[in-house]
């Protein structure tokens, strides 16, 4: 209980520094934002992981946090377009894209196979992102099976501690679907690219 009063009050002493901040003050300090996007007189800056979510600027500014946390760590997003798969493991199946995270993905299909806990799977598919199809090949591990609407459903968990370059592109794919998600955006509003802070992904409305 300690430590957690401790982690409380050094996350909103944190915040508290936040406030009044420049965009190149802020960026220095905690990173560059997945995207952005204005709403009202403010630009609103998105960010996937801890301290922060939102950060909210007026007039070049920071005048506002969000502090969600816990309720947002490792959130599953649905794709907006279906994404075929196939998954190698003792047998090969075809199936789509259900949901996926940082940590995991989850994909339906037809056939009676079970993946047992634990078994060795790679996945493979595009995923589509800023108007370009980027092909992932995952290494994984069942975690689950399940029938669901008449459909098998199988959850797996990444495998990818040695691979920074797909573990990058799935963050940044469930940060803009997030943002995209929350703000009840069409997908063809999301444009970006290079990872710096003048190209970061833009959401329009």
């Amino acid at each position: 209980m300690k430590r957690l009063n401790k982690n409380q009050k050094s996350r909103k002493s944190m915040l508290k520094r936040l406030l009044g901040m420049t965009v190149s003050e802020l960026t220095s300090t905690i990173g560059t934002p997945y995207a952005s996007y204005s709403f009202r007189d403010e630009e609103v800056l998105v960010y996937e992981k801890a301290p922060v979510t939102n950060i909210a600027l007026h007039r070049g500014l920071v005048v506002k946090c969000d502090t969600m946390t816990e309720t947002r760590k490792n959130p599953r997003v649905k794709p907006d377009v279906k994404i075929p798969v196939i998954a190698y493991g003792k047998t090969r199946i075809k199936g789509v894209v259900r949901d996926m995270s940082v940590d995991g993905i989850s994909i339906s299909h037809e056939k009676n196979i079970t993946f047992k806990h634990g078994e060795v799977v790679t996945l493979t598919f595009l995923l589509p992102m800023n108007g370009i199809n980027r092909f992932l090949e995952l290494p994984c591990l069942a975690n689950d099976t399940r029938l669901e609407n008449g459909k098998r459903t199988s959850v797996f968990l990444y495998n990818l501690s040695n691979d920074c370059s797909q573990r990058k592109t799935i963050s940044k794919y469930v940060a803009l679907r997030t943002t995209q998600n929350e703000l009840d955006l069409d997908d063809l509003l999301i444009r970006g690219g290079r990872e710096n802070l003048n190209s970061r992904p833009v959401l329009t409305a």
